[in-house]
């Protein structure tokens, strides 16, 4: 049984050295059974040394369940096993912070037990939307409470109709949480979701 070290988040972030590491991975030959187009694979924008997939796993649909949960984790598992997908994509609002959490958790077994480590995978996630929590009941009224009354973030900074938030308390907590959520120490981008539409 391998036993999973929840306490320390996975350190780093892509690196041309992981990224091309995961890349000799996929080709045919470096692991008996893989065989991605060498195509797949391109740099991103300026950095052309990163080795990205030409798609990634996004973790948008599903409801809030358990169900939903298993079957992300087993999507992306066997999407980056498969040597195809080193790019994985985020945000706390995607199934009411779920989606996170379970990619937190596939990041992690990834990296304990198949060795396909923090710096071989780009991650990304977003702020921008106060989320609902699914697993502790937690509504989108509570959570802006919470960040008006203990993260101090201006009420009058947070649309009332979406639950969209740009302000720089909000943004440095959120990314915070995100990091708690995926059990990193850093994340490779985040996107300002949605801000001129909502």
């Amino acid at each position: 049984m391998t036993y999973i070290k929840h306490h320390e988040r996975l350190k780093g972030w892509a690196t041309p050295e992981g990224t091309d590491k995961y890349y000799r991975m996929s080709q045919y030959g470096e692991v008996e059974g893989l065989d991605v187009h060498h195509e797949n694979f391109r740099g991103l924008f300026h950095n052309e040394m990163l080795k990205l997939s030409t798609i990634g796993v996004g973790t948008y649909m599903g409801d809030p369940s358990d169900f939903d949960d298993f079957n992300m984790y087993n999507a992306i598992k066997t999407s980056v096993l498969s040597g195809g997908v080193n790019h994985i994509d985020t945000a706390p609002n995607y199934r009411y912070m779920r989606s996170e959490k379970t990619v937190g958790k596939i990041l992690t077994v990834l990296d304990n037990k198949y060795d396909i480590t923090r710096d071989q995978l780009f991650v990304g996630s977003k702020g921008g939307y106060v989320p609902e929590d699914a697993t502790e009941l937690i509504s989108q009224r509570e959570m802006v409470t919470k960040m008006v009354s203990e993260v101090g973030v201006p009420e009058e900074s947070i649309v009332k109709e979406s639950g969209h938030c740009l302000h720089p308390k909000f943004l440095e907590f959120q990314l915070d949480e995100t990091l708690k959520r995926l059990n990193l120490e850093c994340l490779d981008v985040y996107y300002l979701h949605n801000p001129y539409e909502a």
